[in-house]
Formats: C-alpha cells, structure tokens, sequence
C-alpha cells in the first residue's frame, strides 16, 4: 500500500475518465477504481510506504522494473498528470487482456485486474473482498454504484426445482369409468337419475 501524496483525485473522476474508453463497461470500471482505492488511495502521487528498494508510484503503483522504467519514460510528470497514467495502462499488454474478458460483477473485475494487471503478491478471496470493500466505502462514488451487480449472489437468486423422480405422477387409465350417482349423493341436495362419467385418477 503506498502512503498518501498531495495529488488526491476523485474516485468518480477517475470513473468518469475509464469509462471514455473504448470497450469499456461500468463494471470493469468499478474494478478499476476498487484497484486503485487499494493501491493508491486515489493519490496520483503516491509511492509506496516502507523500506523498499524499488517502491511502486502512481495510482496503479508500478514496481516491476521494466513496467516502472515504461511508465516514467511515457509519463515524466506522472505525480501531476493522472490520466496520462492511465493512458498508459490502458496501452499496455495487462490491461488489454483484462478488457478482453466478460465481467458480469463488480467482484469479479476487481478479481480479473488484480490477477491479470495489477498481479499482488496477496491474491486471496479476501484481498479481492478488502478492494471492493474499499470502492463501496469510497464517498464520491458510492450512491453511483448502486445499480451495478456486486457480486454473484446480487445477480441471481437460485430457485431448487424438484427432480423428476421427486414429483408423484400418478397413471392416467385408458378408459373412463361409468359409475351411477344415487339420488341424494351430492351435497347441495340435487337429485338425479342420470349416469355421469367420471375420470379415475
């Protein structure tokens, strides 16, 4: 996690800014910005905390040397220009792949660019919740985040239909059976002679 900068974006900027994109849908943009809150706290200058040798910088906090060497050379002034960082990220091999897959959920994009951009040492369940945790808790975008699925059980509510073998079916004879109703037999007190067929079963 990197320590606060002095560039604070907002979230729903941030948003906004994904979703001109190209192929861009408003799930994979919450998976984005659920990344982002995670990595960066929405500081476009951020860089990470601790004794490190090599520590990650900007909102996505690159830290493999080949990625971070890219990133500096395309974006100089990176600790003031946000969406050029994302331009940048948008350009790249990881993040291509990323757009290339369907995500019906706001988990499961947070889930697909933490594992195929972002790549954590830390890619557990509960990592994926804590980032989604953290776009959900996100002030700016909170109330615009209410009509996208969230997760799974927020898509599809799953109804047990019983097994064919589960249902009683009882057998449909071949001939209907002719029976007399006596007078007086029904219970309204109407009276007849005639012969009334009934289906058994």
């Amino acid at each position: 996690m990197a320590l606060p900068g002095k560039n604070l974006i907002s979230e729903k900027e941030i948003f906004d800014y994904l979703m001109t994109k190209p192929g861009m849908t408003d799930v994979k943009a919450a998976g984005i910005v659920a990344n982002i809150a995670k990595e960066s706290l929405y500081y476009a200058d951020a860089v990470q905390m601790g004794d490190v040798e090599n520590p990650g910088i900007g909102l996505f906090q690159y830290t493999f040397k080949a990625r971070k060497d890219a990133f500096l050379k395309a974006v100089p002034d990176w600790k003031t220009n946000w969406k050029a960082q994302i331009d940048f990220a948008f350009e790249e091999n990881e993040f291509k792949a990323f757009m290339k897959e369907p995500y019906e959920t706001v988990q499961d994009s947070t889930r697909g660019f933490m594992t195929t951009f972002e790549k954590p040492k830390d890619q557990s369940e509960e990592e994926v919740q804590d980032r989604v945790n953290r776009l959900y808790n996100s002030p700016n975008i909170k109330d615009g985040l209410q009509n996208l699925p969230k997760n799974k059980t927020d898509e599809t509510e799953f109804v047990d239909v019983p097994e064919e073998d589960d249902i009683d079916v009882l057998p449909v004879p071949d001939k209907l059976e002719s029976k007399k109703i006596e007078p007086d037999a029904f219970s309204a007190g109407i009276k007849t002679n005639h012969t009334i067929q009934l289906g058994i079963g």
